[in-house]
């Protein structure tokens, strides 16, 4: 799919579902969506030029094809197969940029998910790692699109974004799923602790619930045996 826009913006899905070679185009005009003068009329033109448009499209693949097929270096979660093949294409074609700048256009054009960022770190400053509900959240999700509805429908909708977003890390807390209490759904933030310095994997874990450091058994003496608490 082809598709173009001015300054593109849209929900989460939209970076990862469009990637492209970024053209930046300046129309020099305060609103060049009410630009007349095109030299190319489009779809117009597109529909005119239907078969040199196939023809050219047919030319770069038989010329990937012809050089082995090339598999291009850039991938994307999801459509490994598509950017493996668009970008062998492309890369034969001599045309640069195949999803150079991806995330800077997912920073631009995924509005959605800063605004769920921001909404996390209040939640973060607010509340921490406490269990809390939907209800204690809603003063804090002013900045979120959760239509026009009533205070339920809204709530409803808060919740449906947290399920969403669970298990996805934003700005180093991680939204978990817990108990029901009294017929109301609970949820908690959880930081990521950071644990590749000395080695070891990155860690989920609530910070009031560190693991404390492990028993350890040390003999003092033949007949008398204490506990320590120790280094893992």
């Amino acid at each position: 799919m082809i598709r173009t826009s001015t300054l593109l913006i849209g929900a989460r899905e939209t970076p990862h579902r469009i990637s492209m070679v970024p053209i930046h185009l300046d129309s020099g005009l305060e609103h060049p969506d009410l630009k007349t003068d095109f030299k190319h009329p489009l779809p117009k033109w597109a529909f005119e030029q239907r078969p040199s448009l196939i023809w050219s499209a047919l030319t770069l693949i038989r010329a990937w094809v012809v050089a082995g097929r090339p598999e291009g270096k850039k991938t994307l979660g999801k459509f490994e197969s598509w950017a493996t093949v668009i970008g062998g294409i492309l890369q034969v074609a001599k045309v640069p940029g195949f999803l150079e700048r991806l995330e800077e256009f997912r920073t631009r054009a995924d509005t959605e998910t800063a605004k769920v960022r921001d909404f996390i770190e209040t939640w973060a400053a607010k509340f921490g790692c406490r269990e809390v509900r939907v209800s204690d959240l809603m003063p804090l999700a002013a900045p979120l699109d959760l239509g026009d509805g009533n205070p339920l429908s809204q709530s409803t909708r808060l919740g449906k974004l947290l399920a969403e977003r669970q298990g996805q890390q934003l700005r180093g807390w991680r939204v978990e799923k817990r108990r029901m209490v009294s017929g109301h759904q609970q949820w908690r933030l959880w930081q990521i602790v950071d644990a590749s310095a000395s080695g070891g994997d990155a860690l989920t874990l609530p910070i009031e619930s560190q693991p404390a450091p492990p028993l350890e058994l040390s003999t003092t003496s033949p007949t008398s045996t204490t506990l320590e608490m120790g280094p893992s």
